[in-house]
Protein backbone atom coordinates (compact mmCIF):
# COMPACT_ATOMS: atom_id res chain seq x y z
CA UNK A 1 0.00 0.00 0.00
CA UNK A 2 1.37 3.51 -0.37
CA UNK A 3 1.00 5.77 2.26
CA UNK A 4 1.16 9.38 0.74
CA UNK A 5 0.53 11.68 3.24
CA UNK A 6 -1.67 14.72 2.92
CA UNK A 7 -2.95 17.51 4.78
CA UNK A 8 -4.21 20.59 5.25
CA UNK A 9 -3.83 22.41 8.85
CA UNK A 10 -4.39 25.45 10.80
CA UNK A 11 -3.91 26.35 14.27
CA UNK A 12 -3.47 29.28 16.10
CA UNK A 13 -0.14 29.49 18.59
CA UNK A 14 -0.70 31.13 21.94
CA UNK A 15 2.94 32.96 22.87
CA UNK A 16 4.56 35.94 24.61
CA UNK A 17 3.14 38.46 21.69
CA UNK A 18 -0.43 36.53 21.59
CA UNK A 19 -1.86 34.40 19.37
CA UNK A 20 -0.34 33.38 15.99
CA UNK A 21 -1.79 31.83 13.10
CA UNK A 22 -0.48 28.52 11.54
CA UNK A 23 -1.35 27.66 8.57
CA UNK A 24 0.51 24.97 6.39
CA UNK A 25 -0.50 22.63 3.80
CA UNK A 26 1.06 20.32 1.57
CA UNK A 27 1.75 16.09 0.42
CA UNK A 28 4.53 13.91 0.73
CA UNK A 29 5.34 11.27 -0.97
CA UNK A 30 5.66 7.90 0.63
CA UNK A 31 9.17 7.25 1.68
CA UNK A 32 10.59 10.49 1.37
CA UNK A 33 12.05 12.59 3.74
CA UNK A 34 10.75 15.91 4.76
CA UNK A 35 12.42 18.67 6.94
CA UNK A 36 10.78 21.68 8.62
CA UNK A 37 13.49 24.24 9.21
CA UNK A 38 12.83 27.61 11.25
CA UNK A 39 13.06 29.78 14.69
CA UNK A 40 12.17 28.45 17.51
CA UNK A 41 8.36 29.31 18.07
CA UNK A 42 8.04 28.99 14.50
CA UNK A 43 5.48 25.97 14.75
CA UNK A 44 7.44 23.10 13.51
CA UNK A 45 6.71 21.07 16.52
CA UNK A 46 3.47 22.14 16.49
CA UNK A 47 3.14 20.45 13.19
CA UNK A 48 4.08 17.44 14.05
CA UNK A 49 1.88 17.33 17.10
CA UNK A 50 -1.12 17.63 15.06
CA UNK A 51 0.46 14.64 12.53
CA UNK A 52 0.64 12.78 15.20
CA UNK A 53 -3.12 13.89 17.30
CA UNK A 54 -1.20 15.09 20.41
CA UNK A 55 -2.82 18.88 19.33
CA UNK A 56 -6.16 19.02 17.78
CA UNK A 57 -5.76 21.61 14.64
CA UNK A 58 -8.50 24.42 14.76
CA UNK A 59 -9.16 22.75 10.90
CA UNK A 60 -8.20 21.14 8.20
CA UNK A 61 -7.57 17.44 7.01
CA UNK A 62 -4.99 14.70 7.16
CA UNK A 63 -5.23 11.56 4.83
CA UNK A 64 -2.33 8.89 4.66
CA UNK A 65 -3.19 6.36 1.82
CA UNK A 66 -7.26 5.68 2.19
CA UNK A 67 -6.95 6.73 6.04
CA UNK A 68 -8.47 9.63 7.02
CA UNK A 69 -7.01 10.32 10.61
CA UNK A 70 -8.49 13.96 10.95
CA UNK A 71 -11.54 15.94 9.18
CA UNK A 72 -12.43 19.18 11.33
CA UNK A 73 -15.75 19.74 8.79
CA UNK A 74 -16.54 15.95 9.73
CA UNK A 75 -15.58 15.79 12.95
CA UNK A 76 -13.01 13.21 12.24
CA UNK A 77 -10.11 13.11 14.88
CA UNK A 78 -7.97 9.51 14.89
CA UNK A 79 -6.24 9.13 19.05
CA UNK A 80 -2.98 9.04 18.52
CA UNK A 81 -2.67 5.24 19.27
CA UNK A 82 -4.90 4.34 16.23
CA UNK A 83 -2.58 6.29 13.66
CA UNK A 84 0.08 4.43 12.17
CA UNK A 85 3.15 6.52 13.07
CA UNK A 86 6.50 6.37 15.38
CA UNK A 87 7.61 9.11 17.11
CA UNK A 88 9.99 10.60 18.64
CA UNK A 89 10.11 14.04 20.60
CA UNK A 90 12.44 16.55 22.67
CA UNK A 91 11.72 15.10 25.63
CA UNK A 92 12.51 11.28 25.38
CA UNK A 93 9.62 10.13 27.38
CA UNK A 94 10.73 6.52 28.22
CA UNK A 95 9.19 4.46 30.76
CA UNK A 96 11.42 4.70 33.71
CA UNK A 97 11.16 1.29 35.04
CA UNK A 98 11.65 -0.54 31.85
CA UNK A 99 14.76 -1.53 30.36
CA UNK A 100 16.10 -0.73 26.94
CA UNK A 101 15.33 -3.96 25.49
CA UNK A 102 11.98 -4.16 27.02
CA UNK A 103 11.17 -0.60 25.81
CA UNK A 104 11.45 -1.40 22.08
CA UNK A 105 9.56 -4.61 22.92
CA UNK A 106 6.41 -2.76 24.57
CA UNK A 107 6.66 -0.74 21.28
CA UNK A 108 6.16 -3.84 19.17
CA UNK A 109 9.88 -5.35 18.12
CA UNK A 110 10.65 -8.94 18.62
CA UNK A 111 13.50 -9.82 20.87
CA UNK A 112 15.87 -9.86 17.59
CA UNK A 113 14.49 -6.75 16.26
CA UNK A 114 14.88 -4.72 19.25
CA UNK A 115 18.73 -6.11 19.47
CA UNK A 116 19.34 -4.85 15.84
CA UNK A 117 17.95 -1.20 16.32
CA UNK A 118 20.28 -0.81 19.90
CA UNK A 119 23.05 -2.01 17.43
CA UNK A 120 22.17 0.34 14.74
CA UNK A 121 22.21 3.56 17.90
CA UNK A 122 24.87 1.75 19.37
CA UNK A 123 23.40 1.13 22.63
CA UNK A 124 24.13 -3.02 22.04
CA UNK A 125 25.76 -2.85 25.52
CA UNK A 126 22.88 -1.44 27.22
CA UNK A 127 19.73 -3.40 26.43
CA UNK A 128 19.18 -4.24 30.63
CA UNK A 129 19.67 -0.82 31.60
CA UNK A 130 17.01 1.38 32.95
CA UNK A 131 16.48 5.21 31.61
CA UNK A 132 18.31 6.26 34.59
CA UNK A 133 21.28 4.02 34.01
CA UNK A 134 21.73 6.36 30.67
CA UNK A 135 22.86 9.47 29.71
CA UNK A 136 20.75 12.13 27.96
CA UNK A 137 21.94 11.69 24.66
CA UNK A 138 21.85 7.48 25.15
CA UNK A 139 17.80 8.96 26.71
CA UNK A 140 17.69 10.21 23.32
CA UNK A 141 18.84 7.43 21.27
CA UNK A 142 16.68 4.88 22.43
CA UNK A 143 14.05 7.29 22.03
CA UNK A 144 14.85 6.72 18.45
CA UNK A 145 14.80 3.27 18.54
CA UNK A 146 11.56 2.62 20.13
CA UNK A 147 10.30 5.25 17.29
CA UNK A 148 11.71 2.64 14.68
CA UNK A 149 10.51 -0.43 16.70
CA UNK A 150 6.70 0.35 15.78
CA UNK A 151 7.40 -0.25 12.13
CA UNK A 152 4.86 2.45 10.92
CA UNK A 153 4.61 3.62 7.45
CA UNK A 154 5.05 7.18 9.03
CA UNK A 155 7.98 8.91 11.49
CA UNK A 156 7.91 11.95 13.46
CA UNK A 157 10.97 12.93 14.46
CA UNK A 158 11.63 16.40 16.88
CA UNK A 159 15.61 17.27 16.76
CA UNK A 160 16.72 13.49 17.34
CA UNK A 161 20.27 14.13 17.35
CA UNK A 162 20.60 17.04 19.21
CA UNK A 163 22.38 15.72 21.93
CA UNK A 164 24.69 13.51 20.40
CA UNK A 165 28.68 14.17 19.30
CA UNK A 166 29.27 14.75 15.67
CA UNK A 167 30.74 11.75 14.85
CA UNK A 168 28.11 9.66 16.02
CA UNK A 169 25.45 11.94 15.11
CA UNK A 170 26.73 11.32 11.45
CA UNK A 171 26.82 7.48 12.23
CA UNK A 172 23.52 7.28 13.36
CA UNK A 173 22.17 9.17 10.30
CA UNK A 174 23.89 6.80 7.73
CA UNK A 175 22.04 4.33 9.70
CA UNK A 176 18.36 5.66 9.76
CA UNK A 177 18.86 6.70 6.08
CA UNK A 178 19.50 2.78 5.41
CA UNK A 179 16.73 1.37 7.36
CA UNK A 180 14.61 4.01 5.51
CA UNK A 181 15.72 2.29 2.00
CA UNK A 182 14.47 -1.33 3.36
CA UNK A 183 10.97 0.04 5.10
CA UNK A 184 10.45 2.65 2.79
CA UNK A 185 8.99 5.04 5.93
CA UNK A 186 8.05 8.78 5.21
CA UNK A 187 9.90 10.77 7.68
CA UNK A 188 9.24 14.21 8.80
CA UNK A 189 11.74 15.77 10.79
CA UNK A 190 12.15 18.82 12.47
CA UNK A 191 15.78 20.28 12.82
CA UNK A 192 17.79 23.22 13.33
CA UNK A 193 20.82 21.30 12.12
CA UNK A 194 21.81 22.41 8.61
CA UNK A 195 23.90 19.65 7.98
CA UNK A 196 21.26 17.10 9.25
CA UNK A 197 18.84 18.13 6.61
CA UNK A 198 21.19 18.57 3.56
CA UNK A 199 22.51 14.87 4.81
CA UNK A 200 18.90 13.12 5.13
CA UNK A 201 16.44 15.20 3.57
CA UNK A 202 14.58 15.45 0.30
CA UNK A 203 12.73 18.56 0.60
CA UNK A 204 12.83 21.67 3.06
CA UNK A 205 10.10 23.70 4.51
CA UNK A 206 11.45 26.39 5.93
CA UNK A 207 8.64 28.23 8.45
CA UNK A 208 9.14 31.74 10.16
CA UNK A 209 5.69 33.29 12.12
CA UNK A 210 3.68 29.87 11.60
CA UNK A 211 3.89 30.33 7.58
CA UNK A 212 6.03 28.11 5.28
CA UNK A 213 8.60 31.34 3.40
CA UNK A 214 10.40 28.66 1.16
CA UNK A 215 10.51 25.00 0.07
CA UNK A 216 12.69 23.43 -1.83
CA UNK A 217 16.30 20.73 -2.13
CA UNK A 218 18.21 21.17 1.15
CA UNK A 219 20.79 22.81 -1.01
CA UNK A 220 18.60 25.07 -2.55
CA UNK A 221 16.81 26.63 0.11
CA UNK A 222 19.87 25.95 3.06
CA UNK A 223 23.13 26.57 1.09
CA UNK A 224 22.42 28.83 -1.61
CA UNK A 225 25.84 29.54 -3.95
CA UNK A 226 29.08 27.77 -3.13
CA UNK A 227 29.26 27.65 1.07
CA UNK A 228 31.92 27.00 2.82
CA UNK A 229 32.69 24.28 5.68
CA UNK A 230 35.69 23.98 7.90
CA UNK A 231 37.50 20.35 8.27
CA UNK A 232 36.59 18.79 11.35
CA UNK A 233 38.54 15.50 11.39
CA UNK A 234 40.02 13.60 7.95
CA UNK A 235 39.48 9.97 7.84
CA UNK A 236 41.13 7.38 5.02
CA UNK A 237 37.80 8.24 2.60
CA UNK A 238 36.20 10.91 3.73
CA UNK A 239 36.30 13.94 5.76
CA UNK A 240 33.39 15.79 8.68
CA UNK A 241 32.98 19.49 7.63
CA UNK A 242 31.07 21.54 10.05
CA UNK A 243 28.72 24.17 8.66
CA UNK A 244 25.64 25.96 9.84
CA UNK A 245 26.14 24.33 13.47
CA UNK A 246 26.08 21.01 11.84
CA UNK A 247 28.59 18.03 11.02
CA UNK A 248 28.29 16.53 7.51
CA UNK A 249 30.32 13.53 6.16
CA UNK A 250 31.83 13.97 2.62
CA UNK A 251 33.33 11.60 0.31
CA UNK A 252 35.83 13.07 -1.95
CA UNK A 253 38.30 12.16 -4.56
CA UNK A 254 41.19 10.29 -3.10
CA UNK A 255 43.64 13.08 -4.53
CA UNK A 256 41.97 16.04 -2.71
CA UNK A 257 42.76 14.35 0.78
CA UNK A 258 46.05 15.05 0.93
CA UNK A 259 45.71 19.03 0.34
CA UNK A 260 43.01 19.22 3.98
CA UNK A 261 43.64 19.91 7.53
CA UNK A 262 41.27 20.19 9.98
CA UNK A 263 40.78 23.87 10.54
CA UNK A 264 41.26 24.40 6.68
CA UNK A 265 38.28 25.71 4.62
CA UNK A 266 36.88 23.81 2.10
CA UNK A 267 33.83 24.67 -0.55
CA UNK A 268 30.93 22.46 -0.95
CA UNK A 269 30.23 22.34 -4.68
CA UNK A 270 26.92 21.35 -5.94
CA UNK A 271 28.96 17.92 -6.55
CA UNK A 272 30.57 17.68 -3.48
CA UNK A 273 27.25 18.43 -1.21
CA UNK A 274 25.20 15.56 -3.30
CA UNK A 275 27.50 13.52 -2.79
CA UNK A 276 26.74 13.97 1.07
CA UNK A 277 22.76 13.08 0.42
CA UNK A 278 21.06 9.98 -0.97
Amino acid sequence: MTHVLEFELTKTLHGANGGLPLAIAGRIEAGQTLALFGPSGSGKTTVLRMLAGLTPPDAGRITIGNALWFDADRHVDRPTEHRLIGMQFQQAALFPNMPALTQLEFAGATPAEAMELLERVELEGFARRKPAALSGGQQQRLALARALARRAPLLLLDEPLSAQDAALRVRVQDRLRDLQRERGFTLIVASHDVAEIVRIADEVWQLDAGRVVTRGTPTAVLLGGHPVGIVLTIEHDHVLVSIGGGVLRLQLAAAEMPTLFAGAPLELTPQRLAAAQR
